[in-house]
């Protein structure tokens, strides 16, 4: 698809993009207080040395080391959360560099500005450069294993073979699910060179892919831990169904539901709108010979982990974000089905109800919970000795950091594999009445901080609770023993 684009111009107007891409990332980004995955990533790179941080990893995180190392380095520049949050900032603007070079280089520089265009107000591109996880540096990953598959499809050369070793161990060191986009990808380098026979086609992907292996083994015995309870902790994520696929695409691209929007705005207009340049975008790569690219890369591993999903939950907005540039691929490939007049006018539609998107509040940030305030307000109403519930209780982590009162005796899970493997524990919103009849065994009162949106109902019992203080998404209540009068 020949562009008529000139390279300068495609360069500036990219990085004018990328300069509004920046604003909005960076514009309140250390306004809300770590909500709890956050705070986790903080303590993993708080930890004195990489073995300590290997072995935090191993009980309190589902995820391979690569992000929390780096964000353990730089620690050294502060820990508030604007600093923490940065680099996933600069992950992000990294990735949407690599998107920008992706669509120029796959359909030339006008559909690279449109796709540079799209992934930098994606909803949930915008959501995952703003927190400290590793999902802005999943995006980066997955770009680099899209862009070295395309150079392999037209051009085999060591240097490019040694890239792909590189950037696949990378990938297994990010995001476990990468492995899957891993196996696409060299699916689709055999397709590339399926004329050469079935050895020299297979062989070097087969070298590449064994070397990768070797890179992985020795976080192999962390994963295999991990692998242990890790997976019993996604407890929250539904079965596969379209409800939930419908609601990724929605966060793909806007985020209406999350904003507050009318629902008909999402099923009416958005999720069509995004199906059909999809459906689109398969039939105009199947004409120019394109679909094989997209189909192994990004439609392959997704079928994948849907299917797996039916097994153990995995098909998550965030768990496959890596699918994010193909699909913004597919959909500037059904732009250009269109018109060019049509196609103008709908990419600056487009554009123009994504940024209104990223300018509109999320209406319920449910993870946004002011654990500064809360922390200050126990420091000065608790004593110390005083037991401390959470429910759940891995909202724990969160509060942890920034509580600086009186010594107390926190009910919280000490890691998630030990909270997962407790025999009266459940993996859902409520402590077992059991367990906190245990606890809190002996005592007068004890102190329960409730997420709003999963209320404990532990029924009548020896304890009467009376609300104390009210937070965003967070009330404090005192429970305390009481004994019915007599005759009652």
């Amino acid at each position: 698809m020949a562009s008529p684009l000139p390279k300068r111009k495609f360069v500036w107007l990219c990085s004018l993009i990328l300069l509004i891409a920046f604003g909005l990332r960076v514009y309140a980004l250390g306004r809300a207080d770590f909500w709890t995955d956050e705070a986790v990533s903080l303590q993993h790179s708080q930890q004195p040395d990489v073995p300590a941080l290997v072995e935090s990893l191993a009980h309190n995180e589902g995820m391979p080391p690569l992000y929390f190392l780096g964000l353990w380095m730089w620690q050294g520049l502060g820990s508030s959360e604007w600093v923490v949050r940065f680099l996933s900032v600069l992950f992000g603007l990294v990735s949407i560099a690599l998107t920008a070079r992706l669509g120029a280089g796959m359909l030339g520089r006008e559909a690279g500005l449109f796709i540079t265009g799209f992934i930098s107000l994606s909803s949930i591109h915008v959501a995952l450069s703003q927190w400290a996880r590793p999902y802005a540096l999943v995006l980066c990953v997955a770009c680099g294993l899209m862009l070295i598959a395309l150079k392999l499809g037209r051009l085999s050369t060591p240097r490019a073979w040694f890239f792909f070793w590189i950037v696949g161990s990378i990938a297994l060191y990010t995001l476990y699910l990468l492995g899957v986009m891993l196996l696409g990808v060299g699916l689709y380098v055999v397709y590339t060179r399926r004329r050469l026979g079935l050895i020299r086609a297979l062989g070097p992907v087969a070298l590449v892919g064994l070397g990768i292996w070797m890179a992985f083994l020795p976080w192999l015995p962390v994963l295999l831990h991990q692998s242990t309870w890790a997976s019993r902790a996604l407890w929250w994520v539904h079965p596969p169904q379209l409800e939930v696929f419908l609601a990724t695409l929605d966060e793909f691209f806007l985020g209406s539901v999350g904003r507050g929007w009318p629902p008909v705005v999402a099923v009416i207009v958005v999720i069509p709108s995004v199906i059909a340049l999809l459906f689109l975008g398969i039939y105009q790569a199947w004409k120019t010979g394109r679909l094989a690219f997209v189909l192994l890369t990004t439609l392959f591993p997704l079928a994948i982990i849907w299917l797996v999903s039916y097994w153990r939950p995995l098909f998550h907005a965030r768990h496959i974000v890596f699918a994010l540039p193909g699909v913004m691929l597919l959909c500037v490939e059904g732009l250009f089905f269109l018109k060019p007049k049509l196609r103008e006018a709908i990419v600056i539609l487009l554009l123009g109800v994504g940024l209104v998107a990223q300018m509109t509040p999320l209406s319920d940030p449910g993870y946004r919970i002011p654990w500064s305030r809360i922390a200050e307000w126990m420091a000065l109403h608790a004593q110390a000795g005083d037991m401390l519930v959470f429910a759940p209780p891995f909202q724990r982590p969160a509060f942890d950091l920034k509580y600086h009162g009186p010594p107390l005796d926190e009910y919280g899970i000490k890691n998630y594999e030990n909270y997962i493997r407790q025999p009266d524990a459940v993996l859902d919103s409520q402590i077992p009445l059991a367990a906190i009849q245990r606890w809190a065994q002996g005592r007068s009162a004890f102190w329960l901080l409730e997420d709003k949106r999963w209320p404990a109902t532990w029924g009548k019992w020896e304890y009467q609770g009376a609300i104390k203080a009210q937070f965003e998404g967070v009330r404090i209540s005192l429970f305390e023993r009481y004994r019915p009068a007599d005759g009652q």
